[in-house]
């Protein structure tokens, strides 16, 4: 689903102001879809208006630039274009549309970052050409794909009545975000004291295991899954089950 949202620029001025000044108005703006991914380049259109019904705009200069916040310089990068549109004349109450395409850092972390648009222009009433100048900031939310697996689980033994066997399940988080509150239920023909067990978080890049000593409850096969679940970076519950035996 594509995001729309409209955004109205207030406009500043070096010298007076009144009802004939033109209002620039971010009409809308559309990058495709709900968030876009770290390290993967998406096309950020933008509708602009000049909502005065009789006063165009002259000379008028948009630059779009990464918004700075607390954490970074800005995430956002032009992809092999400029980051400034000039149009000469914008009618009065005519619109226009500009698209740039944008290259989010690949190692960003999974929030909402903000894109600064300025416009430099002129009022074409005006025979002194006074300058006049605007800034809004947007806001897009990244993502970062969830690359956390469970690459093996693995019984220990041998197994049998009366006797513990140990079960070991491995797993790693390739992805470039935290991954939350990872936790794992067991279930099957044994009981063990880490039926049910909370694990904690996962930095990216880590790996490691999960031990729980199995009792078998009668003779025959050990059989049994393992449930992790666990919350990734946008926050969504996601489960993995893997068998054993």
């Amino acid at each position: 689903e594509a995001a729309v949202t409209k955004a109205f620029v207030p406009v500043s001025a070096t010298g007076s102001t009144d009802g004939s000044k033109p209002v620039i108005i971010i009409e809308s703006y559309d990058f495709g879809s709900r968030a876009v991914t770290g390290g993967k380049e998406f096309g950020l259109t933008l509708n602009f208006k000049n909502t005065n019904p009789g006063t165009a705009i002259q000379n008028l200069k948009i630059t779009i630039s990464s918004a700075a916040d607390e954490d970074t310089g800005g995430v956002f990068t032009p992809a092999n274009s400029s980051n400034t549109f000039f149009v000469s004349k914008l009618g009065a109450g005519a619109g226009i549309q500009k698209k740039i395409d944008l290259y989010p850092k690949a190692d960003a972390v999974p929030k909402s970052y903000g894109i600064d648009v300025k416009f430099e222009y002129e009022s074409a009433s005006d025979s002194k050409h006074e300058p006049l100048t605007a800034t809004e900031t947007i806001s897009i939310p990244l993502t970062q794909p969830d690359r956390f697996e469970v690459t093996g689980a693995d019984l220990f033994g041998p197994i049998s009545v009366g006797t513990d066997g140990q079960l070991s399940i491995s797993y790693v988080n390739k992805g470039k975000s935290t991954v939350y509150n990872l936790s794992v239920v067991l279930a099957g023909n044994f009981t063990a004291p880490e039926m049910n067990s909370y694990i904690g978080n996962v930095e990216s890049g880590t790996s490691d295991s999960f031990e729980a000593n199995l009792t078998p409850q009668g003779e025959g096969t050990l059989r049994g899954t393992a449930t992790l679940t666990y919350e990734d970076p946008n926050g969504e519950t996601k489960e993995i089950v893997k068998d054993f035996s």
